[in-house]
């Protein structure tokens, strides 16, 4: 049996996920087909408009671009380019909502009296979090600047670049560490200051890193983190799943409450504009462009089953894509069930059904691609999948 035939399994899971997008039953026993519309409308807008903006600051040389790079699992910057006077900014992930700002060091800035103007020159207050960049020992000016962040209450994490450089004969790694640690950055900064020790030729640190932006995030801006941020770890992967099945639920929603019109082959009244955003969002998140799936094509000619799934997202991707997934499932048995399952959709239930379905299976089977090269690229994390 299919996991998709689980018929009660499915239905729980898209009634939990809606009460998740409204927060509580009472909520949703209180609104009717327009107020659901309406609330979703102004859930996605809001949502839209929210803005992740997180600083890397530190020396040229550090490995601030490099590990731009890294998190979001895209080439944004050009590593080993030394930052000018003004601030460098690389906008990234769904709707462009995703900035990261490269900081000018404050031994580049040219005199006291710009220095001391830097955190409104720069609006300092307005970015989420401060990732405080060091390969060396800390000259004054950095100190001078991380301090600042520290007094200001902006979130902020200590992060060691280039982890795997670190050696000594006569020393453990481990040893080697904490002397850093309690050498280079308590004396400065106190004991209860956190350091990450990551490296993006061997992929350490990188989890925890990811783990620290999230805590470190409010949770209105936690979601759009995990749906665009790179995984390296199978928690996160699952915690992105989650993030772009709760953004499938709002599309299946406002697909079905837009006055959809039918769409020719499928028969099922839903919007089709919201629909392809939707499945491209899902691509976005699981970083799985046409080159990328085409690469992994290419390197699992062993694999049947594995190429033919990506076969299928290529085909998804193309004109008339969104229509192919559509009719795939447009005469489940299942649709049928969702329908039945959430009548506050009304006349529009079968759209909402279709929507959330193969939506969800979408998600699934980018998320399955994902795991694999989650697997391939990670190895050295042995427990990962264990």
């Amino acid at each position: 049996m299919s996991k998709y035939d689980d018929f009660n399994y499915s239905i729980k899971e898209m009634l939990d996920l809606v009460q998740n997008v409204f927060k509580s039953k009472e909520d949703l026993s209180s609104m009717d087909t327009n107020d659901i519309y309406e609330e979703l409308k102004k859930q996605i807008e809001e949502e839209s408009k929210t803005k992740i903006s997180v600083a890397f600051f530190g020396q040229p040389g550090a490995g601030k671009s490099s590990l731009m790079n890294k998190l979001a699992g895209e080439k944004l910057a050009d590593a080993g380019i030394k930052p000018g006077m003004k601030v460098t900014k690389h906008v990234w992930g769904e709707n462009d909502s995703i900035e990261f700002v490269d900081l000018p060091g404050f031994d580049g800035v040219p005199d006291e009296h710009v220095r001391d103007e830097y955190w409104e020159n720069y609006d300092c207050e307005s970015i989420d979090l401060f990732l405080c960049c060091f390969e060396s020992k800390f000259n004054q000016a950095d100190a001078e600047f991380f301090k600042r962040v520290m007094s200001e209450n902006k979130g902020h994490i200590f992060v060691r670049t280039k982890a795997d450089s670190i050696f000594d004969e006569n020393m453990s790694l481990d040893e080697l560490k904490k002397e850093i640690v309690t050498e280079q950055v308590t004396p400065l900064f106190g004991e209860k200051v956190k350091v990450i020790f990551t490296s993006i030729r061997t992929n350490e640190g990188l989890d925890e890193l990811q783990n620290e932006i999230i805590q470190l995030l409010d949770e209105t801006k936690q979601g759009k983190w995990f749906r665009n941020a790179k995984a390296f770890s199978k928690e996160f992967l699952e915690s992105k799943k989650k993030a772009c099945k709760v953004k499938t639920i709002r599309s299946a929603i406002l697909s079905a409450g837009s006055g959809a019109i039918p769409i020719p082959v499928v028969g099922v009244p839903l919007d089709i504009n919201i629909y392809n955003d939707l499945l491209k969002d899902i691509r976005i998140s699981y970083g799985l462009t046409d080159s990328r799936l085409e690469q992994l094509y290419e390197k699992h000619q062993a694999d049947q089953k594995f190429k033919d799934n990506i076969k299928q997202l290529i085909d998804y991707a193309g004109k008339g894509g969104s229509i192919l997934l559509l009719k795939r499932y447009s005469n489940h048995v299942i649709i049928k069930q969702i329908a039945k399952s959430l009548p506050i959709i009304l006349g529009s239930s079968s759209g909402f059904a279709l929507t959330y379905f193969s939506g969800m299976k979408f998600v699934d089977e980018n998320h399955e691609i994902a795991e694999q090269i989650l697997k391939d690229e990670i190895p050295l994390k042995k427990n990962v999948y264990a």
